[in-house]
C-alpha cells in the first residue's frame, strides 16, 4: 500500500493525464465512428493548465504500482 498515492494534479501531470484521455478517446473512436474521430490533441495543454486555477474543477491523480496512473476530473458547473 505504501506505493499508492492520491493527489491533486499540477501542470507537471499533463502528459500522463493526456495520455489516458487520448487512450479513452481512441476507444470511443473505435466504437462510434459516426460520432468520434481521431484527433492529435484530445486535451489541449492550455485547457489542462487552466483547470488547477479554476475553483470549480479538480483533477485527482491516483498512482498505484500495479495499475499505473489513473485520473478523475470533477467539475462544478
Amino acid at each position: 500500500m505504501g506505493d499508492d498515492s492520491i493527489y491533486t494534479a499540477t501542470n507537471k501531470d499533463y502528459y500522463a493525464v493526456n495520455s489516458l484521455v487520448s487512450e479513452g478517446h481512441e476507444e470511443h473512436v473505435k466504437e462510434e465512428l459516426a460520432v468520434f474521430k481521431s484527433i492529435e490533441s484530445v486535451m489541449p495543454k492550455s485547457y489542462f493548465q487552466d483547470l488547477p486555477d479554476n475553483q470549480n474543477s479538480h483533477i485527482f491523480i491516483a498512482k498505484n504500482k500495479c495499475l499505473g496512473v489513473q485520473y478523475q476530473c470533477n467539475c462544478i458547473l
